[in-house]
Order: C-alpha cells, then structure tokens, then sequence
C-alpha cells in the first residue's frame, strides 16, 4: 500500500494564554507563539504499508507493517517529528465439530464450529493484543473476549471483556451485537461501558452457479 498524505493547519485560529487580557476581557494578537511556523501551514509525504496472509480451511495467520518509512510530519521547518511504525500480527484456528449436524426441517447441513484468535498490534510506545473465543451454532455465534495486554510498566494496559451474540444468515449477512465491560482504571461506572451493532455482508466466490459456495472464503471470525 502507498499512500500520498496531505496535513493543513491554520495556525492563526488558536488562541494562547498569552494573548488574553484578564483584566479588560480582550484578546490580543499572536506574538511569538508561532515562531518558525506559517500561519497558514501545510505539510505533504508519502506513505507505505505490507502486509500478507496466509490461510487454509481452518488456519489463518497474518502480518502487516505500517508507516514503513517513518516520515517525518512536522509542520516546523528544520524539526523532526516522527510517525512511528505500527506492526500487527493477527491469527486462528477453527475447529469443525465431526460431521455437524443437519437441519431437522430442511435438512441442510448446519455448521457447528468454535475458533480462537489473537490481534497483536504494537506503535511505540503503545501496544494492545486481542484474544477470545467464538462458538458457532448455526446460525446463532456467540463470543468472548479479552482486550488489554497486562504489564508493570508505566503504561497499564488492561482494558475490558467483551462478550457478543449474533446471527450468520445463508445470504452472507451477519448482524452483531458486543459489549465492551470496562476493567481498566477508567471504571464502568465512570465509562459506562461500551455498546455496538454490527452489519457485515460476505460476498461469495466461486462457481456463479453455486451460490452457496464458500470453499474460498477466509475462515476469519464473524465479528
């Protein structure tokens, strides 16, 4: 992936401490503040990204680099401000329950699997890992997980429990619900936690006869 960046700010719209005249209620011009920057700034640089993945029927597992260049986007002339790189790396497994089991109206076979994974993802000096559980009960999935990445360092990084449900309909749409239980310091009562809805749709590929075929479908979770 290459990406063109463009940043504009307008300086001249901010107001600092100094400008402001307590005693008469006005505020002033801008004095030094801004030395070295336009008022009017605009800084522009390039941008690249890899990533790849590799998966089978029941095994995915992926890499992928950000920021590869580390640019420098300072709007000050001279000073280096760096984008840092971000790295991720994300995985599963599924597992097929044997032979399933088949729908006692129409007979179709309905799937019955359950899948682990992970979402690592690390900008320094930044970092959070995702990993749960989803247990699918065509057309019912329900899941579990875990976000945060506890350590001792100066950053604490234990941030909720998510639990979700949803339904995986034959056409290829799936319709979601989660909710994040805050467990950081933040406090669930303070952040009241977090809820959201989901809609995805998979396109199918494969035979345009056979519309039903999802033999080339990554077997990614749902949500």
């Amino acid at each position: 992936q290459a990406s063109y960046m463009q940043r504009d700010a307008f300086f001249s719209d901010l107001v600092f401490g100094t400008q402001i005249d307590i005693i008469n209620g006005t505020i002033g011009g801008i004095t030094d503040e801004l030395n070295g920057i336009p008022i009017d700034s605009r800084y522009n640089f390039f941008d690249f990204a890899l990533g790849g993945m590799f998966y089978s029927k029941n095994f995915w597992l992926g890499a992928s680099a950000h920021h590869l260049s580390e640019p420098n986007v300072s709007f000050v002339e001279g000073q280096m401000s760096k984008l840092p790189m971000k790295l991720s790396a994300q995985g599963g497994f599924k597992f097929d329950f044997t032979g399933g089991r088949r729908d006692y109206f129409t007979h179709a076979y309905q799937e019955r699997a359950i899948s682990f994974a992970f979402n690592y993802k690390q900008q320094d000096p930044f970092n959070q890992l995702d990993i749960g559980t989803q247990l699918y009960l065509d057309p019912l999935v329900l899941g579990l997980w875990y976000r945060g990445l506890p350590t001792k360092n100066s950053l604490p990084n234990n941030e909720s429990i998510i639990g979700l449900v949803g339904v995986s309909l034959p056409t290829g749409l799936d319709i979601g619900y989660s909710y994040d239980f805050t467990v950081s310091k933040l406090g669930l009562r303070n952040s009241g936690g977090a809820h959201e809805v989901s809609v995805t749709y998979r396109f199918l590929w494969g035979d345009a006869k056979n519309r039903n075929l999802r033999a080339r479908t990554i077997p990614c979770f749902r949500y």
